[in-house]
């Protein structure tokens, strides 16, 4: 969700298409995220809009998908 948010605020539904997830999976994460303190919402008409709180989590998800690839071309060699 990070990641889909580094290029500025986007609905559930946008957050939901880019991630490849379900409306409902999305919904459920920024709920998550939402009561953690690390994305903001703001309702924009009948849509709310979700923001992150501080782009250092941009880092950091960054950080940890490169970590992940990483340990996937580990795992299957020759990739």
């Amino acid at each position: 969700m990070f990641c889909a948010l580094q290029d500025g605020p986007k609905t559930v539904s946008q957050l939901a298409e880019l991630a490849n997830v379900s409306l409902q999976n999305a919904s459920q994460h920024l709920r998550l995220m939402r009561d953690k303190g690390t994305v903001t919402t703001e309702k924009k008409g009948q849509q709310v809009v979700y923001n992150i709180v501080d782009k250092r989590f941009l880092a950091g998800a960054r950080m940890m998908r490169d970590a992940l690839v990483d340990a996937l071309h580990r795992k299957i060699p020759n990739r």
